[in-house]
């Protein structure tokens, strides 16, 4: 049993934990693409219907199940032992499954029209290709094709359009954090942490509310002209801090712990983050990872 009297327990039980999570998400929205053989994608609802699992689809929700499934496999690797039994298929394998199947799902390309949704599955198959390494599993030459066919497009939405920064959308009308952070993140890792430094500068001249220490959502083009978005989210937070520490040095760490303190100081109440209301925006809160668009449904 959980140690009940520790809102966060030990490490044993922290990892008991993330793999019943886990165990839920396959289990409830996990399944095969038309009834494919060897393939995996995550259901929007449980219980659903094969045709509203085809019909509705969420290109960033897969991008982060990637993500929990690489998470799950690194934990096997140091256990030894499968998250979910030994008769179903390993983390890893189901991950593989899954960035196969959103290619086929999203019409045989790997790309779609929200660069911050293409970040998050960059990052995504940066890791799923470490996993594979060290398990010395196959199918990197596919993560490899899906990271670089990203990373074109992430290149492509980084202009000096708006002085720097990455587009939300092929629109190019919306320069904003919750694109640029994952994506600085993804260069940082890749081996580009030039450009990645750069993406970081752009948020902090551009973003960055001084008063508060926190990151506005972006930089709109109306008319013509910017419109500084003054939105503040807590899940565009996140990724900016993620990239700061993936960069390190001894600026972007102070401004990472400049970036925690704001955070406790103006988005929360008695150390637990503030929700965004309803919608999409509702499921970020508190994820350091997870983000999308301009906060609230597309």
């Amino acid at each position: 049993m959980l140690n009940s009297q520790s809102p966060g327990g030990s490490q044993s039980e922290l990892v008991i934990r993330a793999d019943i999570a886990a165990q839920s998400v396959v289990d409830h929205f996990g399944r095969r693409f038309l009834g494919l053989p060897r393939t995996h994608i995550g259901a929007v609802k449980h219980p659903s219907t094969r045709r509203e699992s085809v019909a509705e689809w969420h290109y960033w929700w897969q991008a982060h199940y990637v993500d929990a499934l690489v998470d799950a496999g690194q934990r096997e690797l140091e256990s030894g032992i499968r998250f979910d039994g030994d008769r179903r298929p390993s983390a890893g394998a189901l991950a593989s499954r899954l960035m196969t199947t959103i290619r086929l799902r999203n019409f045989l390309r790997y790309t779609n029209w929200f660069y911050d949704d293409m970040a998050w599955l960059a990052l995504a198959a940066g890791r799923l290709d470490h996993l594979a390494n060290a398990a010395h599993r196959g199918g990197r030459q596919r993560n490899q094709q899906a990271v670089n066919a990203l990373r074109r497009a992430l290149e492509s939405a980084h202009t000096a359009q708006l002085g720097g920064g990455v587009f939300w959308s092929t629109k190019r009308d919306f320069k904003n954090t919750p694109a640029t952070a994952p994506a600085a993140l993804f260069f940082a890792r890749q081996g580009q942490p030039e450009r990645g430094q750069e993406l970081v500068d752009w948020l902090n001249d551009s973003l960055l509310d001084g008063e508060r220490g926190l990151y506005l959502d972006g930089l709109k083009i109306r008319d013509g002209e910017p419109v500084l978005v003054r939105a503040v989210y807590s899940y565009n937070q996140g990724p900016v801090l993620g990239a700061l520490l993936e960069l390190g040095g001894e600026a972007n760490l102070e401004r990472a712990a400049e970036l925690v303190l704001a955070v406790e100081q103006h988005l929360s109440v008695d150390g637990v983050l503030l929700t965004h209301g309803h919608g999409d925006g509702g499921l970020f809160t508190g994820d350091p990872r997870a983000v999308s668009g301009a906060g609230g449904e597309r």
